[in-house]
């Protein structure tokens, strides 16, 4: 009895709970013996109800549908989420209850702007509830199944679906475990840097115990790049890269494996492509680049001399080929034509950039001793062998790069990750981190800038953000496998371009470093140009005494393609980098010049207002080139500001916007005075009386003021540049006979 139970303690209540257990199975048993008795057999279910989960394996919410018994069709059902009870039509039920993807609009706070994209639905069916509603004659009845029985009635594929999904779900949910990681991390953490044995820098010898700092790389790099750069929680990830790094110094073996791993695995693209994380995509370019500064110290000596053998092969195949060139007789052209088709038909199975025939190049190449004569005979190239200069350059896809094997992991890691640029287009916003890899290479030393100028690294980038405004983006084929288009980095139509100030920072760098094409044709070199590269390598003999290969062809064409800066200016991206790469390659090079000028003022007309700063910055930093183009340079600016207020300004901020800059190179340059005076008949009437901006009628007259001021007004200096030399400054008195 109960007063019995509560007498024996604690023993009497082991065995209550054991009566209640042996009355609850003896109750299901009866039950059993009534269906039974009720004649078994198979019956016909309805769903009733369906309870669905919406959340994680973890946590979630719990909400159901349910029928309506009451109606005799049962056509109507309801929902019950917590105090809300709604409407439900059956045909929603796919839809709610099947799990699948669903469209979701996310914020991206690098881009500043919203976008739709596919994720895996969180809620979906958990539970099923049936009812009953007739039984079925002429079956046999069926007894319950064991569990074994049941298990081998299922598909063996789909049961063994099940249980792979259920083991990984089950060892995920330990490896992510952030106690786990706190553990793994503390069993890396342990072992000191200063413990790590002398080992020259290369794989162990075969049979030798690997130390203890070396398996403590491995485990700390695995877990690091494997597990915690994929999880939610992230905060052993800093200072274990910070640890690795220690690591890495003190024993440079482990440097070699990183790399040989790295190559083998795709570290590289999950982390510097597909991580939608910041802080994460930073903390492995972090890791990567302080081992390749650690292994470069070994294998420097490897690619220190073969950049510069492989330039000069280059360079002497171009010169033969530039030098066999004929410009004026027709006949000669249309043969060099049919040779050039022949050496393509060759070159297509090679597979490197810089050995394609480009006639593109020997368009930009001066022939003759005057400039009229090269001016004429590169516009007569360039229109008459555009379409057979894309085909012969570029046919061959760009990556991967036919490179020399130099032995060198170092190289090898930068051809991996320029082999990425395939996948580019499906990761524009999250190449911030990656550019920033190669501008820390290029810091190492004058060898990785000459391997990057040897393997056409400008060009590559160059063409991958301009798209297919690049001139060889029709002949490679530039599309996805389903046949659409692969836009640029900087196509306008995303407008999800990712921050390329990177890019911008390593193309200047790469092609300043080097003399101009204007300055080596006139003898006298660039201001613009880097005399010395801060190095981030301490031991600067290692190198001394290297040297300098120019850049290729290719480099040439693709960093002085006008689109290039417009489509920069258009985003307003690394104009602080872009300005001085402009100011060098125009230095004493007038049809660069007058490309890039004509390039952005139709661009200019086009663009968004928020990026007319950046045009301008452009245009302010071409006309302070201090050289003997200079007069011929402001004159253009202006010629072509001015069509451009006439025929496209029609904002009356933006229009007076341009008159400031107007007035801004009027205060720079005399000969630009002169200009405005001589052709005010164009303007003066239109901007200060008959437009219907008070805007730009205010801005002409600040713009008056300054070329003819009044009697007894302070006279503004101006600077006077070398081509206006031979000028003296207007007196208030002589300005205001102009006016």
């Amino acid at each position: 009895g109960e007063g019995e139970g509560e007498g024996e303690g604690e023993g009497g209540s082991d065995s209550g709970e054991a009566a209640a257990a042996s009355a609850s199975s003896s109750a299901l048993s009866r039950k059993i013996a009534s269906h039974r008795g009720a004649g078994g057999g198979a019956y016909d279910y309805r769903l009733a109800g369906v309870i669905v989960h919406n959340g994680t394996a973890e946590s979630g919410h719990y909400y159901s549908f349910v029928q309506d018994r009451s109606v005799p069709d049962g056509s109507q059902w309801y929902k019950f989420n917590d105090a809300q009870v709604t409407r439900f039509h059956l045909t929603d039920l796919p839809r709610e209850c099947y799990g699948g993807q669903e469209m979701h609009s996310v914020w991206d706070a690098q881009a500043g702007r919203h976008f739709n994209r596919m994720f895996p639905k969180t809620y979906s069916g958990y539970m099923l509830l049936y009812e009953r509603v007739q039984r079925q004659e002429n079956i046999p009845p069926r007894l319950p199944l064991l569990p074994e029985e049941a298990a081998s009635r299922v598909p063996h594929l789909l049961y063994s679906e099940v249980w792979d999904r259920n083991m990984s779900f089950l060892q995920d949910s330990n490896v992510f475990d952030p106690a786990y990681f706190q553990f793994a991390s503390g069993l890396v953490l342990g072992v000191k840097a200063s413990s790590a044995p002398a080992h020259a820098y290369g794989p162990p010898p075969a049979g030798e115990a690997v130390p203890a700092v070396m398996r403590a790389f491995q485990l700390g790099t695995h877990l690091a790049l494997d597990s915690i750069a994929h999880a939610k929680h992230q905060t052993q990830l800093h200072p274990l890269c910070e640890h690795l790094c220690a690591l890495a110094s003190a024993y440079p073996p482990a440097c070699h494996w990183f790399l040989q791993r790295l190559l083998r695995c795709g570290w590289a693209t999950s982390l510097l492509f597909k991580c939608r994380e910041v802080p994460t995509r930073r903390e492995f370019a972090d890791l990567l680049v302080h081992v390749l500064r650690v292994a470069r110290t070994f294998e420097v000596r490897l690619y220190r001399d073969v950049g510069a053998l492989q330039h000069t092969q280059q360079h002497d195949a171009e010169q033969g080929d530039t030098e066999a060139m004929s410009i004026d007789d027709g006949d000669e052209e249309q043969e060099h034509e049919q040779e050039e088709q022949e050496e393509c038909s060759q070159e297509a199975g090679r597979r490197r950039l810089g050995k394609g025939k480009c006639n593109g190049q020997r368009a930009a190449t001066r022939k003759g001793k005057g400039k009229e004569e090269a001016s004429s005979s590169g516009k007569q190239v360039s229109r008459v062998s555009r379409k057979k200069s894309r085909a012969a350059a570029w046919a061959a896809p760009l990556i991967p790069l036919d490179a020399p094997d130099t032995g060198s992991l170092v190289c090898a890691t930068l051809e991996h990750l320029l082999g990425m640029l395939r996948e580019a287009h499906n990761h524009w916003l999250h190449f911030d981190c990656y550019f920033e890899v190669f501008v820390h290479v290029a810091h190492f030393g004058v060898e990785e800038r000459n391997w990057m100028r040897t393997q056409n690294v400008v060009a590559r980038f160059v063409d991958q953000f301009c798209g297919e405004h690049s001139p060889f983006w029709e002949a490679r084929g530039s599309r996805f496998r389903d046949g659409r288009r692969a836009g640029g980095m900087g196509d306008p139509k995303h407008r999800t371009a990712p921050r390329s100030e990177s890019m911008v920072r390593l193309v200047q760098l790469l092609m300043r470093e080097c003399p101009s094409r204007g300055a080596l044709a006139s003898g006298q070199p660039s201001p613009y140009r880097l005399t010395s590269i801060a190095s981030s390598i301490t031991d600067a003999a290692a190198t001394s005494g290297v040297a300098l290969v120019p850049p290729s062809a290719y480099d040439e064409q693709l960093a002085r393609h006008p689109v290039f800066y417009s489509m920069l200016a258009d985003r307003g991206v690394g104009v602080a980098d872009l300005a001085p790469l402009a100011q060098h390659l125009a230095w004493m090079d007038s049809d660069f010049s007058a490309q890039l000028l004509n390039t952005l003022s139709g661009a200019l007309m086009r663009a968004e207002p928020e990026s007319h700063v950046s045009f301008y910055a452009l245009f302010n930093a071409l006309m302070a080139v201090p050289d003997a183009l200079h007069g011929d340079r402001v004159l253009l600016c202006l010629e072509s500001m001015l069509h451009l207020i006439e025929d496209g300004c029609q904002h009356g901020v933006l229009t007076a916007q341009a008159i400031d800059f107007v007035r801004s190179v009027a205060q720079q340059s005399h000969t630009a005075c002169h200009w405005l005076l001589e052709n005010a008949p164009r303007w003066l009437c239109t901007w200060v009386l008959l437009h219907t901006s008070r805007a730009v009628r205010i801005a002409a007259e600040h713009l008056i003021n300054y070329l003819v001021p009044l009697p007894g007004a302070v006279d503004v200096t101006t600077t006077t540049t070398p081509s206006d030399t031979t000028m003296t400054t207007m007196t208030t008195r002589s300005r205001w006979r102009w006016r």
